[in-house]
């Protein structure tokens, strides 16, 4: 009797320690399976983090070398307002000489051959002068 009891505490202990077993290789199944799907959404941020990092090269290179270009074309800009403005000036000057000996001759300055051209040109140049200065200030404001 001692030795069927103890035949069946042994019987019951496997058939336990069994379970344990199962229970731990469920155990490891489900680690397992949160594993295999970390890895797969790492894998996929991975990716996703690479083509962000090359795109984000690219536009940092691109605007490097636009803002060296918008450096230089503040330089150019900054000499064409004044070789533009020494050139208003000059005209302006010789629209007053020729208003001043028209009015002299007692002939209507619009007579003489280019003054209205001159005055269309030189305004026309003041325009773009503003225009320019604008977006030369712009220019400016971007570039560190």
């Amino acid at each position: 009797m001692i030795n069927n009891i103890l035949k069946k505490i042994e019987k019951a202990n496997e058939v336990e320690s069994s379970k344990v077993d199962l229970a731990k290789h469920e155990v490891d199944l489900a680690l397992v399976d949160d594993l295999k799907a970390t890895l797969n959404s790492l894998e996929n941020q991975i990716f996703i983090d690479e083509e962000i990092i090359s795109k984000t090269i690219k536009i940092s290179s691109d605007l490097s070398l636009l803002n060296e270009k918008a450096k230089e074309r503040i330089t150019t800009n900054d000499g064409i307002v004044q070789s533009s403005f020494k050139k208003i000036q000059l005209a302006e000057k010789f629209i007053a000489q020729s208003e001043r000996i028209a009015k002299e001759l007692g002939v209507d300055v619009k007579t003489i051959t280019n003054y209205n051209s001159v005055i269309t040109a030189k305004n026309n140049a003041q325009d773009n002068i503003k225009t320019l200065s604008k977006e030369q200030n712009k220019l400016k404001n971007l570039v560190k």
